[in-house]
Parts: structure tokens; sequence; C-alpha cells
């Protein structure tokens, strides 16, 4: 579950639980984005990022293997 009043990548859904490395230029951790919809789709992105497309990871990335299967077809962002 990620919880935050902050709409940054590290508390969107489709931040990467599961493809993650640490590096980059700012030699921080970084997920890879799951968001077809997004500016940053495929890329790897700091937590701390923002995006137009943010929806909410209450119930967890949409990657995590404890999400059950359409956990957020009926849920806003």
């Amino acid at each position: 579950m990620k919880t935050s009043g902050d709409r940054i990548c590290k508390t969107c859904r489709y931040w990467s639980e599961l493809i993650v490395r640490y590096g980059g230029p700012k030699r921080s951790l970084e997920a890879l984005c799951l968001n077809r919809e997004g500016p940053f789709y495929s890329l790897f992105c700091r937590g701390a990022q923002r995006c137009q497309t943010w929806a909410s990871g209450h119930l967890g990335a949409i990657d995590d293997p404890d999400l059950p299967e359409g956990a957020y077809a009926n849920h806003e962002d």
C-alpha cells in the first residue's frame, strides 16, 4: 500500500513494486513507470518525480503480486 498526500511517483499505482534499481544521475531508488498513458512510460523514475497522469496507489502498485485482479476497476484516481 502506498500512502501519502503528495501526488508523486512513489505514491502512484503505476510506479513498479517489482522493477526497481538504485542509481541514475541522482543516485537514488528508481522504479519503472508502468502507465501507458504517461510521459514516463517504460522509464525509470525517482519517487519524488511528478506527472499529470498520476493515479492513487492506495491499494498498492499494479504489479504488486498481492493486489487482487481488478482491484482498481471501480476506483477513481
